[in-house]
Order: C-alpha cells, then structure tokens, then sequence
C-alpha cells in the first residue's frame, strides 16, 4: 500500500537508492560533487534513463527501476508507481495516486489525471482523465472507481 504525502516512506528499497541520488544531487550546489553524484548514478543504474532534475511528490515508488526512461520535464504528484520498462516522452504530468504498468508507453507532452492507472503494454497518445483507466494499443480509456483508489492509494488526502 502507499503511504499519504504527510509521511513519506520508501517502500521499496530500489526505489529508495534511485531517489536517494536524484535528490542528493538536487540539493548539492558543488559542480564537482554534482558530476561525482551523476557519474555514481548512471554507473549503479545503468539500465534507468531518469534525468536528475526531475522532480518528485512524495511516495513516489520504482518498485522494479529497471528500463524505466523518462524525458525532460515530467512531473509528478504524490502517491505515484511506475513499473519496469516504462518509456514517458514529453513534458508529461501525472498527477496524484497515478500507475503506470510495465511495458506502458506515453507519448507526450500529456496530463494523466488523479487516481488514473495504464495497463501493462499500453500506447498511451492522449490526456487520461481523473479515475480512468487505459489500455490497448493505442489505448482506450475505460472509467475506474473514485472510492477504490481514494481508498487504496490515499488521494483523498
């Protein structure tokens, strides 16, 4: 289960190392010590292409942070998941309590909405509305229950 904004944990302890290093390097003023934190990071996740200036909501999870390559200027709200493989072009949003299934592609720039999931292998080309869900190729949005993800992954908060 996700964690509130208000008490930020890392669930995961992948998701822990990657965040860890973003954020380490977002708070160093030193150009050296930058450079030595980016030549750190891309050498102990090699397969994960996340610039270091992105900036993430508390709870934010990598459960598996393997093939995960997210471009300039995504954005994300709190309470997020992104499974393995996942490609996000664009200067994309997501907004509060959103999943992203492995293999999912985003073809940006787009907003996904508040409690939105996108299945597993799906092309995503166009904005997800709050509590929906997508799938397919190109994918299709279907509605998703407010309760159940206001429930399960704390957007009500």
């Amino acid at each position: 289960m996700m964690t509130p904004a208000s008490s930020f944990e890392v669930p995961h302890k992948e998701t822990g190392e990657l965040l860890r290093f973003i954020r380490l390097y977002q708070r160093t003023a030193s150009r050296v010590l930058r450079k030595a934190i980016s030549i750190s990071y891309r050498a102990l996740f090699k397969a994960t292409d996340i610039p270091l200036t992105t900036k993430f909501g508390a709870g934010m999870q990598f459960p598996h942070p393997y093939g995960i390559i997210l471009d300039e200027g995504v954005q994300t709200g709190i309470n997020c998941c992104i499974l393995q493989n996942v490609t996000i072009q664009g200067a994309t949003v997501l907004e509060d309590c959103v999943e992203i299934g492995a293999n999912a592609v985003i073809l940006g720039p787009l907003t996904l909405g508040k409690g939105c999931s996108i299945g597993a292998g799906a092309v995503v080309t166009k904005d997800v509305p709050p509590y929906h869900v997508a799938v397919g190729v190109p994918a299709k949005f279907y509605p998703n229950l407010k309760r159940y993800a206001d429930k399960f992954y704390k957007c009500g908060v």
